[in-house]
């Protein structure tokens, strides 16, 4: 008698990473999807933003496991990362980035170097 074991294939699981928080005027970041596991293998990376201002933002990567997000306002974002393995089989995940607008010293320190500059010349 014949016994056949097949393989239990299971689905990948996506992982986009902890929520992140920058303030401006930093206004660029990178989301990591790498920490995303399958048994066999993930063969597609695809990010979507799902929520927050999408005017003037751009992306870069978004079928690679790393995504660069940048020219963020402040407000709330949220991304989404899907994976896919070799069967079709998929998963995703949602990662959200806040934006802190410019705190009082950074503006008091700005308009004082631009006091400084104009009385200066």
């Amino acid at each position: 008698m014949l016994t056949f074991l097949t393989a239990l294939d299971t689905p990948p699981v996506a992982n986009a990473g902890n929520d992140e928080y920058i303030q401006l005027p930093v206004d660029t970041i990178v989301l990591d999807g790498s920490k995303s596991t399958d048994d066999v293998r993930i063969i597609n990376y695809i990010w979507d933003q799902t929520s927050g201002d999408q005017g003037g933002v751009q992306v870069d990567g978004e079928f690679t496991p790393r995504l660069t997000v940048k020219n963020l306002k402040e407000g709330e974002y949220i991304f989404n990362l899907t994976v896919f393995d070799e069967n079709g089989q998929a998963d995703d995940d949602d990662v959200t980035i806040y934006v802190k607008g410019y705190t009082h010293c950074f503006l008091a320190h700005s308009i004082h170097c631009l006091v400084t500059s104009l009385c200066l010349s």
